[in-house]
C-alpha cells in the first residue's frame, strides 16, 4: 500500500520521466495497450501491480511478454538512449524510506500523515504542506532537528490540537443532544403516566355513570308504573263522569245530524247516517232488540214503514233523549274524591317528567364520559408512541456519543500518541517549542492559512498556517 507521501513523489517522477509518452493515460508506441489498470491486467506478466510495474521498468518487454524492447521503452540501462533516465536510480523505482527511518517509524509516519486528513480546520494546501514536511521532520531525532523542523513539529502539534478540539466539540454536541433527548423522553414518559392515570379515572367514572344511568332507568319505569296506576283508578272511578259531558254532546249531535234525516227519509244515501247512529250504540246502553228493529226500519222509506217500524224508531229516539238527560245530570255532579284522584294523576305525570329528564341527564353524562375515555385512549396511545420514538432517539444518541468518544479516544491513543513519540515527547507534546531561539506565536486567521506573527528565524518561510509572501 502506498502512503500519500509515496504517491506524491511517484506522480512527480512520472510527470518528469514518463508523461512525455504516456500523456493523458495513452501509449505513444502502442495505442491499444495503455498504462491503465484494465489494459495492464491483460499483459503477460500482469503490470497492474506496483511489483509488476517495477519489473517492467527493470526489463521492458512487449505487451504479451516474449520480446524485450529496451530500445523502445526507457529503463536505467538504456540511459544512453534516453537522457531522462540518467538522473533516475534503482531506488527511485522502489518505495523510498525517510532518511534514518526504520520500518516501524515509517508506519508511525503513515499514521500521523493519514490523521491530517481529519484536520478540517486547515485548508487542503496547508494539509498537503504538512504531509510533505512531516516525514523529514519526524524521522529526524529531536536533538538533530534544525529550527524549521522544530517549527514543523510544533505546527503538527497544533494541527492535531485542532483535530482533537473538533472531535471534542463533536463529543460535546453529541452529549448535549443526548441530554436534550433524555429530557424529551422524561417529558413524554410523564405525559404517558398522566394519560394513563386520566384513563384509569375515566374507567371509574364510566362505571359510576353506567350505574347512575341504570338507576335512573329503573326510576323512570317506576314513575310510569305509578302514572298507569293513578290513571287506571281515575278511569275506573271517574271515567263515566269525565266522559259524560262529551258523550252528551255526541248524542245530541247524532240525533240532529243523523237520526232526524233517517226518520224523515229522503232520496239521498242513508248509509252514512245509519253508520253514525250504530257507532253510538257502543257508548250508550241500547237493547239489542231495539237496535236491530231500528236498523231494519231505517232501511225502509217512510211510506213503507209499518206501525212496528215507526214504534221502534220513536222508541230509539226516546232512549237517546233519556241518555242525554242522564249524561247532563252526571256531568253536572261532582264525584267524591275527584280532586284527590286528579291530583294523584298530575303528580304521577310530573314524576314521570322528572324521571325522564334525570334519565336524559345521566345518559348525556355517560356519553360524555365515554367520549373522554376514547380521547384519553387516543392520547395515551400517542404518548406511548412518543415514548417509543424518544427511546429510539435516545438509543441512537447514546450510540453516537459512544462513537464520538471512541473516535476521540482512538485519535488520542493512536495518532496523538504516535506524534508525541516521534516528536520526542512520549507523554505529551509541549504547547510551545522550548528552544529559546524559536519564540513563536501563531495566530490563525479565519481561512486557517495566514500566520500573522512568527519568529525571526522563520520569517518568510511558507508553512501550512502561513502563505508565501
Amino acid at each position: 500500500t502506498l502512503t500519500k507521501e509515496q504517491l506524491v513523489r511517484a506522480k512527480r517522477l512520472f510527470n518528469n520521466a514518463c508523461a512525455i509518452c504516456h500523456v493523458g493515460g495513452g501509449n505513444r508506441t502502442n495505442q491499444n495497450a495503455g498504462p491503465g489498470t484494465e489494459e495492464s491486467q491483460g499483459g503477460s506478466p500482469t503490470r497492474a501491480t506496483v511489483e509488476g510495474i517495477v519489473n517492467f521498468l527493470n526489463a521492458p518487454a512487449t505487451h504479451d511478454g516474449p520480446k524485450d524492447v529496451p530500445e523502445t521503452h526507457p529503463y536505467i540501462k538504456s540511459a544512453d538512449l534516453f537522457p531522462k533516465m540518467r538522473s533516475m536510480k534503482q531506488q527511485d523505482r522502489e518505495p523510498k524510506r525517510a532518511r534514518g527511518a526504520s520500518a516501524n517509524t515509517e508506519e508511525q509516519l503513515a499514521t500521523v500523515i493519514a490523521a491530517l486528513d481529519h484536520a478540517d480546520h486547515l485548508s487542503d494546501t496547508g494539509k498537503e504542506l504538512l504531509r510533505c514536511m512531516a516525514a523529514g521532520c519526524l524521522s529526524t531525532p529531536p536533538e538533530m532537528r534544525h529550527e524549521l523542523q522544530v517549527a514543523v513539529a510544533q505546527m503538527l502539534r497544533q494541527a492535531f490540537d485542532g483535530i482533537a478540539d473538533g472531535l471534542l466539540g463533536k463529543l460535546r454536541e453529541a452529549s448535549e443532544g443526548l441530554r436534550e433527548l433524555e429530557d424529551e423522553r422524561s417529558l413524554r414518559q410523564k405525559e404517558l403516566q398522566s394519560g394513563q392515570a386520566s384513563l384509569d379515572g375515566c374507567a371509574e367514572r364510566i362505571l359510576q355513570a353506567k350505574s347512575k344511568f341504570s338507576e335512573d332507568n329503573v326510576a323512570l319505569e317506576s314513575s310510569r308504573a305509578r302514572l298507569d296506576d293513578a290513571r287506571l283508578v281515575r278511569e275506573q272511578t271517574d271515567g263515566k263522569w269525565m266522559g259524560a259531558k262529551q258523550l252528551k254532546i255526541d248524542v245530541e249531535r247524532t240525533i240532529e245530524d243523523h237520526y232526524k234525516p233517517v226518520l224523515a227519509g229522503g232520496d239521498g244515501d242513508m248509509k252514512p247516517h245509519l253508520d253514525a247512529i250504530q257507532s253510538l250504540f257502543g257508548h250508550v246502553p241500547i237493547e239489542d232488540s231495539l237496535s236491530q228493529a231500528f236498523s231494519a226500519a231505517a232501511k225502509l222509506k217512510p211510506p213503507a214503514r209499518g206501525n212496528f217500524d215507526r214504534w221502534a224508531m220513536e222508541q230509539l229516539l226516546k232512549e237517546l233523549q233519556k241518555h242525554v238527560t242522564e249524561l247532563d245530570a252526571l256531568a253536572q255532579s261532582s264525584p267524591v274524591g275527584l280532586g284527590e284522584r286528579a291530583r294523584a294523576v298530575a303528580e304521577a305525570e310530573a314524576g314521570v317528567q322528572r324521571a325522564r329528564e334525570q334519565q336524559r341527564s345521566s345518559a348525556a353524562s355517560l356519553r360524555l364520559t365515554e367520549l373522554e375515555a376514547w380521547e384519553g385512549e387516543g392520547a395515551a396511545d400517542a404518548a406511548d408512541e412518543a415514548v417509543l420514538d424518544a427511546e429510539e432517539a435516545v438509543g441512537t444518541a447514546v450510540e453516537r456519543r459512544a462513537g464520538e468518544e471512541a473516535a476521540l479516544g482512538a485519535f488520542r491513543d493512536g495518532p496523538c500518541a504516535t506524534l508525541a513519540a516521534l516528536a520526542g515527547c512520549p507523554q505529551e507534546l509541549p504547547k510551545a517549542t522550548p528552544a529559546a531561539a524559536v519564540q513563536e506565536k501563531i495566530v490563525v486567521s479565519k481561512d486557517g492559512l495566514t500566520q500573522t506573527s512568527v519568529a525571526e528565524t522563520m520569517a518568510g518561510v511558507p508553512t501550512p498556517l502561513r502563505s508565501s509572501p
